[in-house]
């Protein structure tokens, strides 16, 4: 119950901060909003394909992979749930809530809205659903270089 909580949370957030740049920033001179000046902007872009627009125009089949990768980190979210790591929920509702994030904005509108901007590095603008998801496979790599290993010998004790 606490995976879907925060599941929905990341969801709920990722899409109220894509609707007030959509509605917001294009509004602004140039259409960006300098937060930091010569670190970080808001500048709202629609992106047709995945991290720095790779696969541009591939919408429909992204948004397919990115359900059926959403399905799939479901599906380890509840077999993994006896595990009873907080590291591990977190790591896979973090990349499901960014998923899903994303595959709303594919099917829905057949781009996704970003709008975050480093300006002291040449990188992509991406969006909340971005970062979660990123997060979330930092968190998973952390579990399974640290942690995966004893939590498989404490099942093999137990068994």
């Amino acid at each position: 119950i606490i995976s879907v909580a925060i599941i929905l949370g990341i969801v709920l957030f990722d899409q109220l901060t894509k609707i007030a740049a959509q509605n917001i920033l294009p509004t602004m001179p140039g259409g960006t909003y300098a937060v930091f000046p010569g670190f970080a902007s808001f500048t709202y872009v629609q992106n047709t394909g995945a991290a720095f627009s790779i696969f541009s125009g591939a919408t429909a089949v992204l948004g397919v992979v990115s359900l059926v990768l959403a399905g799939v980190l479901c599906w380890f979210l509840i077999k993994t749930a006896k595990y009873r790591s907080i590291l591990l929920m977190l790591a896979l509702t973090f990349l499901i809530g960014g998923a899903v994030g994303n595959v709303i904005d594919r099917f829905m509108l057949g781009y996704v809205r970003d709008m975050i901007q480093f300006t002291f590095v040449n990188f992509a603008v991406f969006n909340v659903a971005d970062s979660f998801a990123c997060i979330g496979a930092v968190l998973l790599g952390v579990f399974l270089l640290f942690k995966w290993d004893r939590i498989k010998a404490r099942q093999a004790q137990k068994e």
